[in-house]
């Protein structure tokens, strides 16, 4: 292969030393390690085509029993332990346990609501808060896996986030976020978990489990990780598959009054 001189602004003549160069791309022909995939920068920057990113965080304070229980803010009531996959769809309903969360209190103002419509394609919207009087969305959700506070102050109270009466979100008092370790890859995608990092509290044992459900099956058990008042991240150098519409659910089992956090990331493709 023959090579650019800088200093000479040319080709080097061909009866010098060249060098033979390799170059890794993927079927789409984004530059990437030999070694591994394209660089996670790149992805985050949105500079490799039909590639995205999501990260997915969550925490548990203090949970409720032994059972499993989904990693998101209601799990430390023993009601809503785990995540209410067969929610109905529709419309969203908001309201906040304070009422500074409204126009005229001093907390915060409005929320963002993200998830997936009802061909499972991405969707947001976002709502002024009324105190505790509900306020109700025009979009129609399958899916909520995000929220976040958009306008005032962090949030005072709880914000709840119902479908049909049904709790589907929550983003805790002054936290601003949700923190909820639930998603749903959308229509016309493929996902790729690449890593997962947990912690528990002090003297807690618990194990973590990487649930996946497909659009037609059930749920069942991806990967586990067994803890005891520890941290681990684990990167699986073959990624962790999900076809579209795969509902995820992480899930901790063990000790009761547990704190665990979680985060995992995953590579979105396009389908071809």
């Amino acid at each position: 292969m023959a090579q650019w001189n800088k200093v000479t602004q040319a080709y080097d003549n061909q009866n010098k030393s060249n060098f033979e160069v390799t170059i890794c791309a993927d079927r789409y022909g984004n530059i990437g390690n030999c070694n591994g995939g394209v660089s996670g920068i790149g992805v985050a920057t949105g500079d490799f085509a039909n590639m995205s990113a999501v990260h997915k965080f969550g925490l548990v304070e203090g949970t409720s029993t032994g059972n499993w229980s989904t990693i998101w803010t209601p799990a430390d009531a023993a009601s809503t332990i785990l995540y209410p996959w067969d929610h109905p769809s529709g419309s969203v309903s908001v309201t906040s346990t304070s009422p500074q969360d409204a126009p005229a209190g001093s907390g915060a103002l409005s929320i963002v609501v993200q998830g997936l419509d009802l061909s499972y394609n991405p969707i947001e919207e976002e709502i002024l808060l009324n105190g505790s009087n509900p306020v109700l969305g025009n979009e129609q959700f399958v899916r909520v896996f995000r929220a976040f506070i958009s306008s005032g102050n962090t949030n005072v109270g709880d914000v709840n986030i119902r479908i049909g009466g049904v709790l589907v979100s929550q983003v805790a008092a002054d936290y601003g976020q949700t923190l909820q370790c639930t998603y749903t890859i959308p229509a016309g995608k493929t996902g790729y978990i690449k890593n997962i990092a947990t912690s528990t509290s002090k003297q807690q044992e618990i194990v973590l489990a990487i649930f996946q459900k497909p659009i037609d099956g059930v749920f069942r058990v991806a990967t586990t990780i067994a803890l005891y008042q520890m941290s681990a991240n684990q990167t699986f150098e073959v990624p962790i598959k999900l076809e579209e519409k795969t509902d995820i659910d992480v899930r901790i089992k063990g000790s009761s009054n547990a704190t665990v956090s979680c985060d995992f990331e995953i590579i979105m493709i396009e389908n071809e």
